[in-house]
């Protein structure tokens, strides 16, 4: 029995000698060049990797959770803070104290919040606090 002392890479070179000196037409080798470039294009959009998948798992719970608030009409919490003394605040118009803080509970949604003639817009979302801070 003979016993074959080749590796794999010895084969495969061999194996590559013996096809590079076959005659092949570029006609057919035309079709299989391009079906090997549209392979890994059809194969990447067929299935999306992990990471992709889990982005978009995360942007669809974010605007489940978005349509909920907003559509449910919960309530949040708006926190005003007067930085380095102390003002008159409002929210959407309405006193709510004089003082360094404040906090008031409001249905969600985006609410104007005034400390002695400054304003700023604040977006809050159901069951979550949001804050306001003024430098006076």
């Amino acid at each position: 029995a003979k016993v074959d002392d080749r590796d794999d890479a010895e084969d495969e070179a061999e194996d590559e000698g013996k096809a590079a000196s076959a005659p092949v037409s570029p006609a057919s080798k035309a079709p299989a060049v391009a079906r090997a470039r549209a392979l890994p294009q059809h194969v990447a959009h067929a299935e999306p990797t992990k990471k992709k998948a889990k982005k978009r798992k995360k942007k669809d719970r974010k605007k489940t959770a978005q349509a909920e608030s907003s559509s449910s009409g919960g309530m949040g919490t708006i926190v005003g803070m007067a930085i380095g003394g102390t003002c008159t605040f409002a929210i959407d118009g309405a006193p709510r104290g004089k003082g360094a803080n404040v906090q008031a509970q409001v249905p969600a949604g985006t609410h104007t919040v005034t400390c002695d003639g400054k304003a700023k817009t604040v977006r809050v979302k159901a069951g979550k606090p949001s804050a306001a801070a003024f430098k006076l």
